[in-house]
C-alpha cells in the first residue's frame, strides 16, 4: 500500500509544523522511526512537503529514506486556521488503496492494510455535548455548508491521524467537503487557541465523522485500543499525539528512556547507513546525552595535548604555513578544527618523486609541528588524495574500497593488521573502513564494531569502523585543502 507523509510548514503550529522552531529530539527520532517502520514491510512511502520542510529533512539526512518527496508550495486563498488542509489535499494525486499518516506515529506491524474497508482511521475522540456545542453548533459559517448537520452525540469526530481510503468515491466526497470548508470560510471566530483550532478539525475530523456516519464505512478503532506508546504493547499502530506534550513537560526520565529506546529502535533496522540523524542529537562528549557510546577509556600511544582553540589552531598555522605550502605535497583537513586535535592527510603532488626518507622527514615534522604549543596534529598519508575528499563530500561507501595510508609510529608495536613499516612510518592497504583497528595494538584488545546495529551494550575499549564512526558524529563534509 502505497504511504504518504504529508507536513507543511506554518507559524501557528509548533515544533515539525515550524521549521523556525527547534524540533525536539523526541518528535525527530519518531518522524525517522515512522518512515523505517512503514517500509519494513515493504509499502513505499512519498514525502509531500514545501520547500522549508525539504531542507529541514535534507539537513538531518533522512530524506533519502522515501521513495520520493514531492515538493509543493501551495498559494492558498484560505485562512490560516485550516492548517492540516495542505496536509490532507494530498492524497487526491493518487489511487486507492492509499494511507496518509503523520510523522509523531510508529507501526508495530502493518496487517491492518489487508483489510478491505472503504476507509480505515485511528480512532474516536473524546468530546462531551457542550464542547460540540461551543465549537461547531452555534456557528452560523459552519451551519451554511452544503454537507452540515448538527454535531450531536450521533456523530464521532474522528482522529485523523491514520487515514485509509480503499474508495475513490469515498475518497472524492471527503476531499470536496474539505475543499468547500475552506473556500467557503474566511472569516472566524473563537476566544483560545482550541476554538482556533477547531475550525480545521471540522474541516477534517468531523468531515471523517460524517462520512463514517453516512456509508458506515469501515474501521475505527476503540480509543486506546491502538496508540498507546509503549514499546511493548500489542497495538499495530502508534501515535505520539499529546503525549508529545507529556514526555516534554513531565518527568524527564521518561523522556531519556524514550530517546534511548527508540535510537536502539532505529538502529535495529539498519539506520543509518551513514547520515547526519545522530551527529547533529548526540554529543561527542557528553557520555549521559550520547548513552549509545560505552563508556571506555581508550589506549594510547601518544600523550594527547590541549583541546584546540581558535587561538592555538590560529599560532599553530601561521607558525607552519611554509611546511603546510610545501609544493611537493598536497595538505587537506578532514576533521573538526576546534576539537582534541588537528587532523591532516597528506599525498605528493602529481608528478612528483620524493624517496621514502624524505617522506619520513616530512610526515615526523607535521607529526611534532605541534608540540611547542602542546596540541597533538595526528598525519595520514595516502596516495591518493582524491579518495578522501570523495569519502568526505560525496560517497560515504568510498571507506569499502582499497587504499594506501600511512602514519608515524615513534615506538615498534605488533598490530592487529599487516602493516609495513619504513623508518619510524608504518604502511597499511586496504579498505579504509577497518584501517585504523587494523593498525592498532594487537595486545589493547580493542573490539572492533562495523555495524552500527552491535554499537550497544559493549563493555571496554571499541574501535568503530570509519562508516559507522561517521554515522555518529558529524564528519561528512569536513574536507578542505591547504595551500
Amino acid at each position: 500500500m502505497i504511504g504518504i507523509h504529508s507536513v507543511f510548514s506554518n507559524e501557528n503550529r509548533g515544533f515539525i509544523y515550524n521549521v523556525n522552531t527547534d524540533i525536539s529530539t523526541v518528535e525527530l527520532y519518531t518522524w525517522v522511526y515512522s518512515i523505517l517502520t512503514w517500509k519494513r514491510d515493504g509499502h513505499p512511502l512519498y514525502l509531500y512537503c514545501d520547500d522549508k520542510i525539504n531542507e529541514f529533512v535534507t539537513k538531518y539526512g533522512f530524506g533519502h529514506l522515501y521513495d520520493e518527496i514531492r515538493v509543493r508550495n501551495y498559494d492558498n486563498d484560505i485562512h490560516e486556521c485550516f492548517w492540516s488542509y495542505n496536509k490532507i489535499r494530498v492524497i487526491e494525486e493518487f489511487g486507492e488503496p492509499v494511507c496518509l499518516f503523520d510523522v509523531d506515529t510508529f507501526f508495530r506491524n502493518t496487517e491492518f492494510t489487508k483489510l478491505q474497508y472503504d476507509m480505515i482511521t485511528y480512532h474516536y475522540e473524546l468530546w462531551d455535548s457542550e464542547l460540540k456545542d461551543k465549537m461547531f453548533n452555534r456557528k452560523d459559517s459552519l451551519k451554511n455548508l452544503s454537507f452540515y448537520q448538527p454535531v450531536d452525540d450521533s456523530v464521532e469526530i474522528v482522529n485523523g491521524s491514520l487515514l485509509i481510503f480503499n474508495s475513490y468515491d469515498l475518497k472524492t466526497e471527503f476531499l470536496r467537503n474539505a475543499k468547500e470548508v475552506v473556500d467557503t470560510i474566511k472569516t472566524i471566530e473563537y476566544e483560545s487557541q482550541f476554538e482556533y483550532d477547531s475550525y480545521t478539525i471540522f474541516m477534517e475530523q468531523v468531515n471523517l465523522g460524517y462520512l463514517n456516519n453516512k456509508y458506515n464505512c469501515g474501521k475505527v478503532s476503540k480509543r486506546n485500543e491502538w496508540g498507546n506508546y509503549r514499546f511493548n504493547g500489542d497495538e499495530p499502530f502508534v501515535h505520539l499525539g499529546h503525549d508529545k506534550e507529556r514526555l516534554a513537560h513531565g518527568n524527564p526520565q521518561t523522556k531519556e528512556r524514550y530517546v534511548h529506546i527508540i535510537k536502539e529502535k532505529i538502529i535495529e533496522l539498519g539506520y543509518p547507513e551513514f547520515g547526519k540523524l545522530f551527529s547533529l542529537t548526540t554529543f561527542e562528549g557528553d557520555k549521559d546525552q550520547n548513552s549509545l557510546i560505552p563508556q571506555r577509556v581508550k589506549p594510547t600511544a601518544r600523550n594527547m595535548g590541549d583541546k584546540i582553540s581558535s587561538e592555538l589552531f590560529t599560532k599553530w598555522y601561521g607558525d607552519n604555513v611554509k611546511t603546510l605550502k610545501d609544493s611537493r605535497f598536497d595538505i587537506a583537513i578532514w576533521g573538526s578544527i576546534l576539537g582534541n586535535d588537528i587532523d591532516l592527510i597528506v599525498s605528493t603532488s602529481e608528478g612528483v618523486n620524493i624517496s621514502d626518507k624524505e617522506l619520513e622527514e616530512f610526515m615526523l615534522l607535521l607529526h611534532r609541528s605541534g608540540d611547542y604549543i602542546g596540541i597533538t596534529v595526528e598525519v595520514l598519508y595516502t596516495n591518493n588524495i582524491n579518495y578522501f575528499r570523495e569519502f568526505r563530500m560525496e560517497n560515504s561507501q568510498k571507506v569499502k574500497e582499497d587504499i594506501l595510508i600511512g602514519f608515524v609510529s615513534e615506538s615498534d608495536y605488533e598490530p592487529n593488521g599487516e602493516l609495513r613499516t619504513v623508518g619510524k612510518l608504518k604502511f597499511y592497504e586496504g579498505p579504509f573502513n577497518d584501517a585504523y583497528y587494523k593498525s592498532t595494538n594487537k595486545h589493547d584488545e580493542v573490539l572492533f564494531i562495523d555495524s552500527v546495529k552491535d554499537i550497544k551494550n559493549n563493555d571496554g575499549y571499541t574501535h568503530f569502523s570509519s562508516e559507522v564512526y561517521n554515522t555518529i558524529y558529524e564528519r561528512f563534509g569536513i574536507f578542505s585543502m591547504l595551500g
